[in-house]
């Protein structure tokens, strides 16, 4: 494959600095070594010089090393693209499981410096990073905030593994990312959006939904009364248990703040009181000994 020269700057700049990439790497023949064809380097170069095209997936997703340097570059470049250049190299970055690219989407959709379109596009890879089964997020998705739950396919398109492997938290690493775009951003669309998306994720996979410290707490009231409070951002699944009793209640609680936190109030059976999330213990109470207001029965 030939590369066609060219007067511009920018295209120079950015061959130049992919091939600095690449020599990082160890070069052509090191890449050739991790088992990628021999002209991936000339690939990569292309796909860089040209923007992403049609012919990307058949083009770098057999070059686990120097495909994923690419489609880091061209993330990194702050320019205007058309929404079919924009969907290419979202979906051919969601296909190419690679550290590298993971850090450049994260970079942009954190990032008010870029377009709202192009951070859409980054938070659309990551969620396929997250699971593959997640469909791109659009227009639609972003204007009518009845869309709480994100869309998913039947048929998954594969995907391939970079040189890179993404981290074994890239779960929790993804969803903490969100959770801090949803609250400081200084876009208030694209932090609404963060925030619907975080929402949706806490209710498939609360797991790895982060939590400030102190979020749920549960506060004990007369005799049987247990008070469960929030103040997070978004409603959780919590489930309060009973240790010692199979008393289980799952039914979650809603949103709060700081200053005006949720409450639900329970009638549960003595013993000392758990708040899960995904698993993982939230709050506890093993003192529930309140007094009672006066004419209240225990």
């Amino acid at each position: 494959m030939t590369i066609r020269s060219s007067s511009s700057r920018r295209t120079r700049y950015l061959v130049h600095a992919l091939f600095s990439t690449l020599t990082v790497l160890g070069g052509v023949q090191s890449a050739a070594a991790q088992g990628e064809p021999a002209d991936c380097a000339e690939r990569a170069a292309m796909i860089v010089r040209s923007r992403p095209e049609r012919s990307a997936p058949s083009t770098i997703l057999s070059c686990p090393s120097s495909g994923p340097a690419a489609l880091a570059q061209l993330w990194s470049v702050r320019e205007a693209r058309t929404q079919a250049e924009r969907d290419e190299l979202r979906d051919v970055s969601a296909s190419m499981r690679d550290a590298r690219v993971l850090n450049a989407v994260l970079g942009v959709a954190s990032s008010a410096g870029y377009s709202a379109e192009g951070r859409l596009a980054a938070l659309s890879v990551l969620l396929r990073y997250y699971d593959n089964s997640y469909a791109p997020l659009n227009a639609e998705f972003v204007r009518d905030p009845a869309h709480v739950l994100l869309a998913q396919v039947v048929d998954a398109p594969g995907q391939y593994n970079g040189a890179r492997p993404l981290p074994g938290d890239v779960r929790a690493r993804i969803a903490r990312e969100i959770a801090q775009i949803s609250t400081t951003d200084g876009d208030a669309s694209f932090r609404r959006v963060a925030r619907r998306v975080r929402q949706a994720l806490a209710y498939t996979d609360p797991a790895n939904t982060p939590l400030d410290a102190g979020a749920i707490s549960l506060i004990a009231g007369c005799g049987r009364r247990v008070t469960l409070r929030s103040s997070a951002d978004i409603d959780l699944p919590v489930e309060v248990r009973v240790l010692g009793t199979k008393f289980a209640n799952g039914a979650g609680i809603r949103a709060g703040t700081t200053t005006r936190p949720t409450d639900r109030l329970l009638g549960l059976p003595a013993g000392v009181v758990v708040a899960s999330l995904g698993g993982r213990e939230v709050a506890r109470l093993t003192q529930r000994n309140a007094p009672c207001p006066q004419g209240m029965p225990r």
